[in-house]
């Protein structure tokens, strides 16, 4: 579900949203977009496919943080090494790009492959975020409700979004 979709269900069920610009699928316009909002607000979240390619380009162009976020399934790791090899071609001197685990399956197994993909992405010289944000039943939920992960009753959940934020919070500190 993109970002968009969800404002649009928390927008129908009169939920509290913040702005939203559907924009990705129009670099140019994006571009354009991006440049606007950044003289308006402290934080621009951009939300685009994986495979958006002038559209990661063209936001990277102007951010200071690209989040990469990958599973620990081989397809979406090879994915993430398509776009992460495309961006580092870009030789962006002012971004600085972190890969996200998330939608990482909860069992043994799962976070065993977990471990061994951080560490073969950290051996490619790709910088991985501490936090994970596991593929637990309350994602389904917000994206059938409209309702953030805080808004709901899932304490793991929400302690990993939490933890998130909170290592983002400490990194933007970093970069100030």
């Amino acid at each position: 579900m993109s970002a968009a979709t969800w404002i649009a269900l928390r927008q129908k069920r009169a939920m509290p949203v913040c702005d939203v610009e559907s924009q990705w699928n129009n670099p140019e316009k994006l571009g354009k977009t991006l440049q606007r909002l950044e003289s308006e607000y402290d934080l621009v979240v951009v939300d685009i496919p994986a495979q958006g390619y002038q559209q990661l380009a063209e936001a990277a162009k102007k951010s200071s943080l690209v989040l990469m976020p990958t599973s620990e399934d081989e397809d979406d790791v090879r994915s993430l090494h398509s776009s992460w090899d495309y961006l580092q071609a870009l030789k962006l001197k002012n971004t600085k790009t972190l890969v996200v685990m998330a939608k990482v399956g909860t069992s043994l197994r799962a976070k065993q492959t977990e471990a061994a993909v951080r560490k073969r992405l950290a051996n490619l010289g790709m910088s991985v975020v501490d936090s994970t944000l596991y593929d637990r039943d309350v994602w389904g939920e917000s994206a059938r409700t409209g309702k953030a992960i805080h808004e709901l009753q899932n304490r793991q959940a929400k302690n990993e979004v939490l933890s998130f934020f909170d290592e983002l919070l400490a990194i933007a500190a970093q970069e100030e």
